[in-house]
């Protein structure tokens, strides 16, 4: 899992695709090294949808993706920039429709 290295300590907004059924988990991190083992490995505090998909098609059928390394402005104060880190990945989230997204299903849709 390279990724999980090349952006160790860069704040990203990423995907993770289920190669299969199209679905996909976005999400934010500033630390997305410890995400990517959160969501991928120790299956803790990970989205349930995305878990259960990963436990039916096998996590060899998922993909991550950087949908984008997050640059801070220069103004934005460092408590600023969680809220800042979430309009982001709020803006990606609206690019897709729900029904796509485990972000916002009930686990019966899986």
């Amino acid at each position: 899992m390279s990724v999980r290295y090349t952006y160790k300590n860069k704040p990203i907004i990423y995907a993770i695709r289920n190669r299969i059924t199209g679905m996909m988990y976005i999400g934010s991190s500033f630390i997305p090294s410890a995400r990517f083992h959160q969501h991928l490995i120790s299956k803790t505090n990970s989205n349930f949808e995305l878990q259960q998909s990963i436990s039916k098609y096998g996590l060899d059928n998922f993909t991550v993706y950087i949908l984008e390394v997050v640059d801070f402005p220069s103004t934005l104060l460092y408590n600023e920039r969680n809220k800042f880190l979430r309009k982001r990945e709020q803006f990606f989230i609206n690019q897709y429709p729900t029904v796509q997204l485990f972000n916002s299903i009930n686990s019966s849709a899986i």
